[in-house]
């Protein structure tokens, strides 16, 4: 049971008798409403209100009247809204978060008074107005744009969050009848989400159906081979992937449990090589539970972003280390890509690319010239000329070339470090040929690399915040492409110049640098990497924390 405040229950008993129902509720939501500010925030039922500046103002547009309830009882739209709420979960949300045990309770005591128009049912026809305007308004605000703030949680996103107005999409919601719609009206729009949420709904299935007990430790299983443990691991599989591998004799490695294993691999970010040992062993025992937190945290990442990605971009994907070109939710072009170090992360945010340089200056970052290269000047009188790397006074136009020798290095630190490191094209500049720009607050941008070798690596944390590609030729000759005049062949000759150009696109392109550690991928198959910035436990804290962040 829920408690009205005494404050309530007297000036209802006070004032309010010789008026109709709906005259009475009014009156009723209006003594609430201008009597907010004598407490800290607006409860009702018992709960504490969120939605504390448009709430108020709802009903003070309106005059104070109703939005659920009529002179009929509880309206259509109030029960629609309550059945939503109650998929929540679906969402990776709680439907706690959005009263929903209290706004049944409180249906359910006004249905069995229908007929009273005494001053209870007054009351709690008002406490319910207030939790139902607050539930839609606070589901609608975590749909749109995520229940976590993001930037307090992760200070490295600035990918754009969604706003609306979300009083005129209750009102038309009313207006119109039609609640369920507007609020779906407000997920992300990309096919993506939907799938990934499809994947959620399949795991939390499981985590009430099936027990899970963990996979005894043993030697590697490899295909041929018979193990016991395989008839497990094949019921793990199917739980996983949603595929199953018929066999007559389940503890036997066959071809198609060998496929099956590699797909699984390959999804989990574990090196592919169709044998089943330690760290294979121990994907397989990770806990559906920890698998279903891990989609949440990716949903609400999803919520942080605009609705509609367009119909073309790019997506720089931090855990998965790769990038790949969209158009139309289909993957047109993919590539490896290496990312910040844990030191010098790789931030998320979105931007558009709107030229690329070829032959590309390196004009080194101070922090980088300070900690990564003076210690090597210092020592070597010649590393600056060896390294192709010119000293100037200052950043800008006007910068002066200064002579190297004639600075003592061994003087110079972090605090004193007055100069400009540029260093010139060529086949050691770690920006390699191309650069791809997209203004940012960062000065991170997509560029070539040297170190081709270091794309081989599964785990690729190895820049100082840019991102490395490993085919930036392909990249190149697929942005230029609206200008038919730029052909791979005259993109490779532009290179063999060395000479430094800027090429200004005839049609910039999205680009959103995400933190994905769960996702659907381009076959529609589920695929799981690697916290490896550690930012996942921070937004599931916060998802589960009931305040709204």
């Amino acid at each position: 049971m829920y408690c009205m405040s005494f404050f309530t229950v007297v000036f209802l008993s006070c004032n309010l008798f010789g008026q109709t129902k709906e005259d009475r509720l009014r009156e009723a939501l209006r003594i609430i409403i201008e009597n907010r500010n004598r407490a800290e925030y607006i409860t009702a039922g018992g709960e504490k209100l969120h939605s504390s500046v448009l709430l108020p103002r709802f009903y003070i547009h309106r005059t104070f009247k109703p939005a659920w309830i009529d002179k009929s009882g509880i309206t259509r739209n109030a029960r629609v809204l309550y059945n939503t709420i109650s998929l929540a979960y679906k969402e990776g949300l709680e439907p706690n978060d959005y009263h929903f045990p209290i706004i049944g309770t409180i249906i359910n005591e006004i249905d069995s008074e229908t007929k009273s128009a005494g001053i209870e049912v007054i009351a709690k026809s008002a406490q319910l107005e207030l939790l139902l305007t607050d539930a839609f308004l606070i589901y609608c605000s975590h749909l749109l744009s995520g229940k976590v703030n993001p930037i307090i949680v992760d200070p490295e996103w600035r990918a754009d969050r969604e706003s609306l107005d979300l009083l005129n999409v209750l009102q038309n919601a009313l207006n119109n009848n039609t609640i369920e719609e507007s609020i779906n009206g407000l997920l992300p729009r990309n096919n993506s989400y939907h799938l990934l949420k499809k994947t959620l709904n399949r795991f939390q299935t499981y985590i009430q159906e099936v027990p899970f007990n963990p996979i005894p430790e043993g030697p590697v299983i490899r295909s041929g081979g018979r193990d016991p443990r395989l008839k497990e691991i094949r019921r793990r599989l199917e739980i996983f992937l949603g595929s199953a591998s018929p066999n007559k004799d389940p503890e036997y490695y066959d071809n198609n449990l060998r496929s099956l294993v590699s797909q699984f691999q390959f999804q989990f970010g574990i090196d592919v090589d169709g044998s089943i040992g330690p760290q294979t062993l121990a994907a397989l025992n990770t806990p559906v539970e920890n698998l279903v937190q891990k989609i949440k945290v990716n949903l609400e990442r999803w919520r942080w972003l605009p609705q509609d990605l367009g119909n073309k971009y790019l997506i720089v994907n931090i855990p998965d280390f790769w990038l790949k070109v969209i158009e139309n939710e289909k993957v047109v072009h993919s590539m490896p890509a290496i990312i910040g170090t844990l030191y010098r992360r790789t931030p998320v945010f979105n931007s558009k690319i709107r030229y690329l340089v070829f032959n590309p200056y390196w004009f080194i970052p101070k922090n980088i010239a300070v900690e990564d290269y003076l210690p090597h000047i210092r020592k070597n009188s010649d590393y600056l000329k060896d390294n192709h790397i010119r000293v100037f006074n200052t950043w800008g136009a006007d910068a002066k070339e200064l002579d190297s020798k004639t600075i003592d290095w061994s003087s110079v630190n972090s605090d004193n470090f007055n100069f400009a490191l540029r260093k010139d094209p060529g086949g050691n500049n770690p920006l390699g040929n191309i650069k791809f720009m997209f203004p940012n607050q960062f000065n991170v941008y997509l560029h070539d690399t040297p170190d081709k070798g270091l794309f081989k690596n599964a785990d690729r944390l190895y820049s100082s915040g840019c991102i490395r590609i490993q085919y930036p030729l392909l990249l190149a000759n697929y942005l230029l492409s609206p200008d038919t005049s730029w052909t791979m062949e005259r993109i490779v000759s532009e290179i063999k110049t060395g000479i430094e150009r800027t090429v200004t696109l005839a049609e910039p392109v999205d680009i959103y640098i995400l933190y994905w550690t769960v996702w659907i991928d381009e076959n529609g198959n589920i695929n799981f990497r690697k916290d490896i910035y550690e930012r996942d436990k921070k937004v599931l804290i916060a998802l589960n924390t009931r305040d709204v962040q």
